[in-house]
Parts: structure tokens; C-alpha cells; sequence
């Protein structure tokens, strides 16, 4: 008998400052996704993790993007996953900082969308272990990681891991970076690659996805698009797509273990916790004290109130 192996598509979307300054208008971008995916592909599962500034840019846009996606959402044809609102790196903020933009980002998930959510992206996968505490603390399950770092931590790199630290424990589920843009590959490679590695017990992988490559693979050109013929070769076969909440449940063990600090920076792991590479610079040193220097002000503000 084959094993079963589960793909997740993670659709990561922000809209940041330099996106402000410029006055960026992406809506027309988002509303060809949008709506692409849910008139021509509403049997397609996307987990989507928006940044908090996204919400708000695209809650106040006029675009129908917006009425496409809460449709989608309350179909279950999009999972909503959290992180911290504005995406800092995790590691480098206090922790008080950390939960705040956590809680933040769930609450505004809750009101635009009415949707708890309960998985966290980790930008970068900047990772420390103590961050199991706060995550868990704000209610969250798993988190997005780097398939790297699970197998420099001596774990299956296509399987969910169970990480812990002091008692607390959080799932990791791995993200394969390098197929970030999978429209490289033709639908055959990609599905190709999955049989190889569904051979393990237990396979699962997350896909990252940008707006462009995902507007890319639902074009349609000269026949099906990149998706439609992907999930044609699907058929018959034990390989299924899922949101990312389901790797977990679906799975009846987890392997388990450590994931020590590191960071993916430009595509190269850091292989050291990020405030060291951060201390050999100068410059980002003095800023990372001008960082907490402000927030040591804004703690006397608050405590003068």
C-alpha cells in the first residue's frame, strides 16, 4: 500500500511601509487572485497568512477582492493562520512586545473575519526556542519553519514536528523554500517530486507562495493552468491537497524534538541565534539599542500615566 502525502500551499501576503510611501495599488493584482480562485478554483486549499497591515489596507480598499475572500473563507476554501502584526523578527523584540502583536493580529483576524486562528507565520523562520512560551501563551498550535532547520536538528524534513521547550511544546510544520516559485517547474516535475518523498511515513510539506507566482499558475494559456493540470495528475493518486491546520490532525504520531536558535536570511541559514550576527555589526548593533532605548521611554510613558 502507498503512503499518503499532503501538500500545503501557504500564501503569505503583506503590504508593507515602503508599499505605503510609494503608493503602491496592488488591489488589481489581488482581485485577479482573488477571484480567480474562487470562481474557477473553489476545490483548491489555500492557507493564507496575512500581515495586520494588510487587513487594514485592504478592509479600507474599495476593491471587491475583499467580498472574494471572506466568501472564500466562510466556504473553508481558505484557512487563516496569525503571527504578529506587524512581522517583526521574533527574536529580537521583548517578549511582552511579541504577545502584544500576536494577540493584535488574532483580534483583528476575529473582527474582519470572524475566524480564530491558531497557526503563526514566523518571518524568516527567525527561530529561538523560548518562543515556544509566548506562541503558546497567545493560543497559537504551530508554527511555520524552514524545513532546513528541522533536518539541522536532526528531524525528517517532510514531516511535522512536535518542538519543545521548558514543558511547553508547539508543532513545526516545514516550509520547502526552494520551490517558492513553483511555476518554474512544470506541474509533472512538481508532482514528481512529491512521490519521492511521499515514500516516508508521515510526508507532508507547506509551499510558499507569492501573489505573482500564484497569478502565474492560475493563468490560463492555450489549454489548463498551471494548477488545474496539477490537480488533474492528483487524481487517482495518494498524494492530497490540505490547509495546514489538517497535517496535524491527520497524523496519528509526530516525531519529536529541538529546534535550536537560527534564521533564513537571503535564502542561507544563519546557523547561529540572530542577535550574535547582529552584535558582529556595528551599525545594526547601535540600532538594536536605539530599539529597546524606545522602548525603555515608552515603558516610562506608560508608567507615568
Amino acid at each position: 500500500m502507498e503512503n499518503s502525502f499532503e501538500v500545503c500551499f501557504l500564501f503569505h501576503i503583506d503590504y508593507n511601509y515602503i508599499d505605503y510611501i510609494n503608493k503602491k495599488d496592488v488591489s488589481h493584482i489581488y482581485s485577479g487572485v482573488f477571484c480567480k480562485l474562487h470562481d474557477a478554483f473553489p476545490e483548491l486549499p489555500i492557507t493564507l497568512a496575512p500581515s495586520g497591515s494588510f487587513i487594514e489596507w485592504a478592509s479600507a480598499s474599495d476593491s471587491p477582492f475583499i467580498y472574494w475572500l471572506r466568501e472564500m473563507i466562510s466556504r473553508s476554501q481558505i484557512e487563516l493562520v496569525g503571527g504578529a502584526f506587524y512581522e517583526p523578527l521574533f527574536p529580537l523584540i521583548p517578549q511582552g512586545d511579541l504577545i502584544s502583536q500576536i494577540e493584535l493580529l488574532t483580534e483583528t483576524i476575529r473582527k474582519e473575519f470572524a475566524k480564530k486562528v491558531r497557526g503563526c507565520f514566523v518571518p524568516f523562520s527567525a527561530w529561538e526556542p523560548h518562543l515556544v512560551e509566548p506562541l503558546k501563551k497567545c493560543g497559537m498550535n504551530y508554527v511555520f519553519l524552514d524545513s532546513r532547520l528541522l533536518k539541522q536538528a536532526s528531524l525528517a524534513p517532510y514531516q511535522v514536528a512536535l518542538i519543545e521547550h521548558n514543558g511547553k511544546t508547539i508543532f513545526a510544520l516545514p516550509v520547502e523554500y526552494s520551490f517558492s516559485d513553483i511555476s518554474a517547474f512544470t506541474p509533472k516535475d512538481f508532482f514528481n517530486f512529491l512521490l519521492n518523498i511521499a515514500s516516508c511515513n508521515n510526508s507532508c510539506i507547506v509551499i510558499p507562495l507569492t501573489v505573482e507566482t500564484l497569478a502565474t499558475c492560475l493563468k490560463e494559456e492555450s489549454g489548463l493552468s498551471w494548477f488545474g493540470e496539477f490537480i488533474h495528475l492528483l487524481q487517482d493518486s495518494h498524494c492530497n491537497i490540505t490547509h495546514a491546520g489538517k497535517l496535524i490532525k491527520t497524523k496519528k504520531s509526530h516525531q519529536k524534538g529541538i529546534i535550536s536558535s537560527n534564521a533564513v536570511l537571503n535564502g542561507k541559514m544563519l546557523g547561529a541565534p540572530l542577535k550574535k550576527t547582529i552584535f558582529i555589526d556595528e551599525t545594526l548593533s547601535a540600532l538594536y539599542a536605539k530599539i529597546f532605548y524606545v522602548h525603555s521611554l515608552c515603558n516610562q510613558v506608560r508608567g507615568d500615566k
